[in-house]
């Protein structure tokens, strides 16, 4: 092109080379409508791990709604794991992608989908389920249900609250291995446990939740 104070003009070179530019832009956008569709109908299979009932939280019916929405052929495979699967699940790729509780280790890409405070979980028998209002110095001594080795002590440290705020540490019971054996341990009054709030909803039959 001429370019003068004013104006700019085509020069003959650029003319000739209008038609294969406009070609080449045009080509380009075919290609990005053409990614777009087949990205729209991926297919294959998505592996989604869960634990304990994390399946049946809204977040992730919203989430995994959403997906089957704008992806219809993606096919979701959900694989409930016990405390000290996941871990290995991700590293084995036996999940692709799992909802959990926080925190996790730096090596996991974390995304937070949902905030809720946590319940102690007592056996409904217990003394302290009379209490309007449980804190942790009510709870002081009483044992927490243990986690699996595997299981990252950063993950179960936070959940038990250990050490507490006043420096002692916690005193731990029995180890579990799923929700199933963690609602066992604790509905029979061997050690205490903190859950998301959405427990009472899931899981109150024989445990109390102040």
């Amino acid at each position: 092109m001429e370019r003068t104070n004013r104006t700019i003009i085509m020069t003959e070179a650029g003319r000739a080379l209008l038609p294969e530019v406009r070609a080449a832009v045009a080509a380009v956008d075919r290609l990005k409508h053409v990614a777009e569709a087949q990205l729209r109908q991926a297919s294959g299979r998505l592996a989604v791990g869960t634990m304990g009932a994390e399946a049946s939280m809204a977040h992730t019916r919203a989430v995994l709604g959403l997906l089957q929405d704008r992806h219809p052929g993606i096919t979701v495979q959900l694989v409930n794991l016990g405390f000290g699967d996941h871990r290995a699940a991700l590293a084995q790729q036996q999940a692709d992608v799992f909802f959990l509780r926080p925190p996790v280790t730096d090596d996991i890409e974390l995304h937070h989908l949902a905030i809720e405070p946590r319940v102690a979980c007592l056996a409904a028998d217990h003394p302290l389920t009379t209490e309007p209002r449980l804190t942790l110095a009510h709870l002081a001594g009483v044992p927490v249900v243990n986690m699996p080795e595997q299981v990252p002590r950063l993950w179960w440290n936070f959940w038990a609250v250990d050490p507490r705020p006043d420096g002692n540490r916690v005193r731990y019971g029995p180890v579990v291995t799923d929700m199933k054996s963690l609602l066992h341990t604790v509905a029979s009054g061997e050690a205490m446990c903190f859950l998301p709030s959405a427990a009472r909803d899931c899981f109150s039959r024989g445990v109390g939740m102040p």
